[in-house]
């Protein structure tokens, strides 16, 4: 196991994303992992990047704390399915897409 780095000029638009998930598919690999932030999300989900949506949902509300630069609107409109396992009070979804 190791790592390769891949260069690209920009990653601004969905053609950008697709060349670089070309590169990687190329390489051998035909599944990703991918920890995103709500902004990246929504890019992920506007241009049908994702199969499988995993979302964790914390028992605990930042409230003022927490930073949000992009809207929620999405992932509200999204039907998920609640996975019954023991997060101590955290729950996950799961979306099949």
């Amino acid at each position: 196991m190791g790592y390769k780095i891949i260069l690209i000029n920009q990653l601004e638009n969905k053609k950008d994303y697709m060349n670089l998930l070309k590169k990687i598919y190329k390489l051998g690999y035909s599944r990703m992992l991918v920890e995103t932030g709500l902004t990246f999300l929504n890019f992920l989900l506007k241009n049908k990047f994702i199969n499988n949506l995993y979302i964790f949902k914390s028992s605990t509300k930042l409230g003022n704390r927490g930073k949000n630069n992009s809207s929620i609107q999405i992932l509200k409109n999204i039907s998920k399915k609640q996975i019954k396992i023991n997060l101590n009070g955290d729950k996950l979804y799961k979306k099949e897409f």
